[in-house]
């Protein structure tokens, strides 16, 4: 039963997860764009876009072949993530409907 579970989880963590960032990638452009939300709100999107590549950076360190060197990776990851909250806080300050 615990095989079940741990391979259930292996194949269910990267779909939940690749689903969450598109929606925080997508949600925020569809809402401008209907005219829903603020054009600012589109920061949210550029948030999750950095953070999408930092992730995607930090995973392919882990593959025998690597996108960039574990090094670069480690010395970015900071300015990313502070990247990623700069877009999320201009997006949710200033992309508040009035």
């Amino acid at each position: 039963m615990g095989v079940v579970a741990i391979t259930a989880a292996r194949l269910a963590v990267p779909v939940i997860h690749s689903v969450a960032g598109l929606v925080i990638f997508l949600f925020p452009i569809y809402a401008v764009a209907k005219r829903l939300m603020p054009v600012h709100f589109v920061g949210v999107s550029l948030g999750g876009l950095a953070i999408g590549v930092g992730g995607v950076a930090l995973a392919s360190a882990a593959m025998a072949r690597p996108i960039l060197p574990i090094e670069l990776v480690v010395a970015l990851l900071p300015w990313i993530l502070l990247l990623t909250v700069v877009f999320f806080a201009y997006g949710f300050t200033l992309g508040r409907k009035k």
